[in-house]
């Protein structure tokens, strides 16, 4: 009889889940009014949160699939989904595209079915959301610099295409621009400009491609303080090849599509003329040499031809164009150079540059460059002391080599014992490799990457159908767009020293944090473009039952007490006792810490499945240096690089651990890192893969992907009263159903109960 009551509280509610890498986490700014010429400016913006796991303006994670992401939004009493297009610009910009944010499915197929694809976005049928990057949840909150790509010195005209005359306002080029000293900031100066002279700074944040060709660039404007100035600027770019120039032109807001058509036609235009550069030394017509053919061609931070080499120096804020003057020892591969940075300072110094692999090399600067020339100094071994080497890949890489493993490995992370990993190799791609970070007592929940699983909540406690009041709160009417987020899902701890294989569990009580001391706040509220006003409920408190209590499902005279203790105490925010709770959405934070004496991962155990992180990696190379073998790689699903270091013990045993973004060494894999054992091999998994289980109905399966796997895209049967000719939820008369079955689904319990 306990297990029949168990069953009917837990097939109650069934979910996805999925979450954001870390890349892709923070507090954004997205603007709230759409600005016109003819009614004037007015430049308002909103605040969304990107949180590990959901995106409380819009809804929780539900699934991912390639740039998709479908949001589940609960907080009407009955789940409604949207899908969204998110890409990721840089490290500050994301770019959204959606169907429309008044619209939700009661269904995830036929949120699905609206997922934006190219034609719409050509089309403008999807509606765009731009997220400006204003805080991160690093220990300082400061965002990343990115580095401008309009470098170097110009002069420019300018118009402003609002309709009020037909007169340029800065007809002559006599204005200036630059990226000095700072490569990841714009300095204008107006000059003879109609509206008089005028200085002002933009930073960079990032840019991009479109979908149609056209390249973006991205600005903010730290000294708007007002609203009737935008603070984010959204600019498309062309740079002319035979002359140099530069063609700008700026929408009105900071959307990429207001007044915005083509770097010619814009709200605001621009041509920038390049300065002449400065006459080269006499040096540069005596000596000259060239760099190595493997050297050539476009990497991370480095462009080679072959007498001329660009390198990006971000920890300088700098680039320098620089020439190859002569070659040196040892073994030829330091080359002296002339260099010029962006705003034209010239020094003299020297790149050493090592082949690791066809698509990896790596390179040291010289630590003192010198204003002159001296061929017997500038490539001494005293310019490299104590110098680290930078890695970088081939952006176009060619001849790939395979990856160091075959087949599929398994094994504990070292600070995190509750969490397991798996590597596997794609066998018909021996190019890319899986990894993905699970819960060692369960396998299927994913926290990064592309989370296609499927998670059965256990208890009712977390879930707002459950209980007479969220039963009551189901009949309010919520009109219009944000709604609070009921998902309790939350991984609680401290914060640890990142391990070989960082993994999200530690960022993710991390980011809540942050976000909560950045200001963030589930109570605020937001408007977004597209989205009617809306009323935000508050509902009561409740007392949400310990996951590691010894009653994992609370009885209703349990709830019934704990919600009275909860009334007499309205202003407890959580119980601090020793273990890990998991609270409520609407208890404020979102989401907070308790500390506990246990490993907060315990919660874990006795659950249904849980993957915590997933990536795709592409092999560019590898190389071995002093017993450890270095793997540089092309992590796909953020585009970023990273490298790991490892050592092969046998065929069938490994340890690695996580070398940063340039291959550190003196990284002890043996003793810090992680120990993967081999599970399978590729003849194995493929016959795994060929031979998959019966309520697997879609065949084109990955091969590295598990048996024991629940296949999402199989849609789970469920009875509902709601007309098949309409999905779309109006939000305001879609519970009636819900709540007779709730009320005969509490009325089967409390028959049970008496039974007993």
């Amino acid at each position: 009889m306990i297990n029949l009551l168990f069953l009917l509280f837990t097939s109650n509610y069934v979910a996805g889940v999925c979450y954001f890498p870390v890349e892709y986490q923070g507090i954004f700014a997205t603007q709230s009014s759409i600005s016109t010429i003819s009614e004037g400016s007015l430049h308002q913006y909103s605040q969304v949160t990107i949180l590990p796991d959901a995106i409380p303006v819009w809804g929780v994670c539900h699934k991912k699939f390639n740039n998709n992401v479908i949001l589940r939004d609960p907080t009407a009493g009955d789940d409604c989904f949207r899908c969204f297009q998110i890409s990721l610009h840089s490290r500050n910009v994301i770019q959204i595209y959606t169907e429309g944010l008044n619209k939700c499915y009661s269904t995830e197929l036929a949120a699905h079915q609206t997922c934006p694809t190219l034609h719409s976005v050509k089309t403008k049928r999807a509606s765009e959301i731009m997220l400006y990057k204003s805080r991160s949840f690093t220990q300082d909150g400061l965002i990343d610099r990115v580095f401008c790509p309009i470098n170097g010195r110009f002069r420019f005209t300018y118009d402003v295409n609002d309709g009020t005359e037909s007169s340029v306002e800065c007809p002559e080029a006599t204005s200036e621009l630059s990226n000095c000293p700072r490569g990841s900031e714009l300095q204008l100066r107006f000059r003879r400009c109609s509206f008089g002279e005028l200085n002002m700074g933009l930073r960079c944040l990032g840019d991009w491609e479109g979908h149609e060709g056209h390249k973006y660039l991205a600005l903010w404007d730290p000294a708007v303080t007002t609203d009737t100035q935008p603070r984010y600027r959204c600019a498309m770019y062309s740079v002319e090849s035979a002359t140099g120039r530069v063609f700008v032109s700026f929408s009105i807001d900071a959307t990429c599509t207001n007044h915005l058509h083509s770097p010619w036609d814009g709200y605001e235009a621009m041509v920038l003329t390049p300065l002449p550069p400065p006459t080269p030394p006499t040096i540069l017509h005596t000596t000259a040499c060239a760099f190595p053919r493997w050297a050539q061609g476009s990497w991370q931070h480095l462009q080679i031809d072959a007498k001329e080499l660009w390198v990006q120096d971000d920890g300088a804020d700098k680039k320098y164009q620089t020439l190859c003057l002569s070659q040196h020892a040892p073994h030829g591969e330091r080359y002296a150079l002339y260099s010029k940075t962006q705003c034209g300072d010239e020094e003299f110094s020297c790149i050493w540059i090592k082949k690791r692999a066809v698509n990896v090399i790596e390179y040291q600067m010289a630590a003192y460059p010198s204003a002159q020339y001296n061929a017997s100094r500038v490539c001494s071994d005293d310019m490299f002391r104590g110098q680290e080497w930078s890695t970088q890949g081939r952006l176009d890489p060619e001849n790939l080599s395979g990856c160091p493993i075959t087949g599929e490995y398994t094994g504990v992370i070292p600070d995190a014992q509750e969490l397991c990993a798996r590597l596997s190799s794609v066998c018909s791609d021996p190019q890319h490799m899986h990894y993905t970070v699970h819960s060692c007592f369960n396998h299927s929940e994913i926290y990064e990457g592309g989370g296609d699983a499927m998670v059965v909540d256990g208890g009712s406690g977390g879930h707002p159908g459950a209980g007479g009041e969220s039963h009551r709160r189901r009949r309010r009417r919520r009109r219009g767009g944000v709604y609070r987020v009921w998902d309790p899902r939350a991984l609680l701890g401290t914060r640890g020293t990142r391990h070989a294989l960082r993994h999200a569990p530690r960022q993710l009580s991390w980011a809540h944090g942050r976000a909560a001391e950045l200001g963030w706040s589930a109570d605020a509220q937001f408007t977004t473009i597209g989205a009617q006003p809306r009323r935000r409920e508050r509902p009561t408190k409740q007392i949400y039952v310990f996951r590691n209590d010894e009653i994992h499902t609370p009885s209703p005279q349990a709830q019934a007490q704990a919600q009275a203790q909860t009334q007499q105490e309205p202003q407890v925010m959580g119980q601090t006792v020793g273990t890990t709770r998991l609270p409520y959405p609407h208890e404020r934070p979102f989401y907070f810490r308790v500390e506990a004496q246990e490993s907060a991962w315990a919660h874990l155990r006795g659950q249904d499945p849980v993957t915590i992180e997933e990536r795709e990696y592409r092999c560019l190379g590898q190389w071995s240096e002093g017993g450890v073998m270095y793997t540089y790689t092309h992590r796909r699903d953020v585009d970023t690089y990273e490298c790991f270091a490892g050592v092969v013990v046998n065929t069938n045993e490994i340890f690695i651990i996580e070398a940063g973004t340039s291959c550190k060494r003196g990284l002890q894999p043996l003793a810090y890192g992680m120990k993967l054992v081999r599970q399978a091999t590729c003849s194995e998994i493929e016959a795994r893969s060929s031979n998959p289980p019966t309520s697997l109905e879609v065949t084109s399966l990955p091969p590295w992907w598990p048996p024991t796997t629940k296949n999402t895209w199989i849609k789970k049967t469920v009875t509902t009263n709601t007309p098949t000719w309409n999905n779309e939820i109006a939000r305001a008369a879609h519970s009636s159903s819900t709540r007779g079955c709730s009320e005969l689904l509490l009325m089967l319990t409390l028959l049970l109960l008496a039974a007993l």
